[in-house]
């Protein structure tokens, strides 16, 4: 039996039959020509990346006088009316803007704010993690762009490090709202997104919620501290199972204080149980701004034996 009290074989059956109903619903999407589109506004650059709904280029708005960030999909999708017609209405310093869009019958597009910056999953790793005070900064940012989303009626629903962007001014910016549901239809629609990062009731098809979006933010709080995912298996399938039924392992930072600090705001924030998370985003990025007082000091006594050694290493040095 598994901690839900139904037998391993019933939760692995459901577990295969959601894998499967994702893979049919996450086709590659098919590489759009930019030259499709007759208009003398845009001129593209270079491809830059993928979306849930298309493949991403940089162009320049000759109008504007700007750089902008265009995803074009092949027909007009589901993901494509999603993301323009929800995020098209958010103003926020956290949200990538959206400038303009088209659907038509061959082909979409949409044009963003292009952002230069780092991608957020560059700093998930054990070699690069930042200092715990940023984190805690980048986690704030991050939640008060996502309250803002929920408060005007929109849920992501595919939070993960890569889809946060860091841009050249240290501001945490949210991308690809390609997946998002409006906060009142929470009927489930579908699969879509990442394995590692979807909450347990998402994976279940159960009904999904502004929490949803939390339990992600807390996977890429535990990733970003602890340099690894917080549910990752060697495939989608295995992964899909711990998210419904492990916990992940606990924080090993080089300090326990530091872990002790985090440790219950991730526990809270992952809670199988939606109704145990925190109950909005303003309440997450509160717990994150209480920490900040102990790892500022921290930081900066850290830094302080870090100097005191190199200079007794100095002074050792020249008395030989």
């Amino acid at each position: 039996m598994n901690v839900n009290g139904n037998s391993i074989e019933d939760s692995n059956r459901t577990i295969i039959d959601l894998f499967k109903s994702m893979i049919k619903k996450t086709v590659p999407e098919e590489v759009v020509d930019p030259c499709l589109i007759d208009d003398d506004r845009y001129r593209f650059e270079r491809q830059i990346g993928k979306g849930a709904s298309g493949y991403v280029y940089k162009a320049w708005d000759r109008q504007k006088k700007r750089h902008v960030a265009v995803k074009l999909s092949k027909k007009q999708t589901d993901y494509m009316i999603s993301e323009s017609r929800l995020t098209g209405k958010l103003e926020h310093e956290n949200i990538m803007a959206i400038y303009d869009s088209y659907l038509g019958p061959k082909f979409s597009y949409i044009v963003m704010e292009y952002i230069s910056g780092e991608i957020l999953e560059n700093f998930c790793r054990k070699e690069n993690i930042l200092p715990y005070a940023r984190i805690s900064e980048i986690m704030i940012g991050i939640c008060r762009g996502l309250y803002y989303a929920h408060d005007s009626g929109i849920m992501h629903l595919d939070i993960k490090p890569l889809n946060i962007i860091i841009n050249e001014n240290g501001v945490p910016k949210i991308m690809d709202f390609g997946i998002a549901r409006s906060v009142e239809g929470t009927q489930h629609l579908g699969i879509y997104g990442t394995p590692s990062y979807m909450s347990p009731e998402y994976l279940k098809t159960e009904e999904v919620s502004r929490a949803s979006d939390i339990f992600s933010l807390g996977c890429v709080l535990y990733e970003l501290l602890q340099g690894e995912k917080a549910f990752d298996g060697e495939t989608p399938y295995t992964t899909m199972y711990k998210v419904m039924n492990d916990d992940p392992a606990p924080l090993s930072t080089p300090s326990p204080a530091v872990a002790g600090l985090f440790d219950p705001i991730i526990k809270k924030a992952m809670s199988k149980n939606p109704a145990k998370r925190y109950k909005d985003c303003h309440e997450f990025a509160y717990a994150l701004s209480q920490t900040l007082p102990y790892l500022i000091n921290y930081e900066k006594a850290q830094k302080t034996h870090l100097f005191s050694s190199l200079a007794e290493r100095i002074r050792s040095g020249f008395k030989r």
